[in-house]
């Protein structure tokens, strides 16, 4: 198997599930028993994470959005963000491979935490998908 490159689009389904996911959290902060103040600034909280991954991970239009990867070899990973810069990252062992969802992490040297890049069916097309979801699963 050659090196995996891969150029990714906007999603609408994963925006769609983003919006899922923060929606169900509003309806579970609403339900709780909290004070008005807290139910508020919590809600603000979770409106600013939908915007914030909206924009960064489904849209791919935050400057630090992943919007391509190219699979070293014998090195690091090539990880191209959307303001043209190109991050050299390890990917990491641990990694979500489902048929609606693959997420990817990375850990680059010099930065803190790690870098998500998650792959929804509709950013590569669902055959490069596939075979992404085949070749993590024969990794492992």
């Amino acid at each position: 198997m050659g090196p995996i490159r891969l150029s990714l689009a906007p999603s609408r389904a994963l925006a769609a599930l983003v919006l899922l996911a923060h929606g169900g959290g509003l309806v579970c902060l609403l339900a709780a028993a909290l004070p008005a103040w807290v139910q508020a600034a919590a809600g603000a909280t979770v409106v600013v994470s939908l915007a914030h991954s909206t924009r960064r991970y489904a849209l791919l239009r935050a400057p630090a959005a992943v919007v391509a990867l190219l699979e070293g070899r014998s090195g690091p990973w090539q990880l191209l963000q959307a303001d043209g810069s190109t991050i050299e990252a390890e990917r990491l062992p641990e990694a979500l491979v489902h048929p609606a969802l693959v997420i990817l992490h990375f850990r680059a040297p010099g930065r803190r935490g790690r870098i998500v890049v998650p792959i929804a069916p509709d950013m590569i097309g669902p055959e490069e998908h596939r075979r992404l979801r085949v070749r993590l699963n024969l990794e492992r």
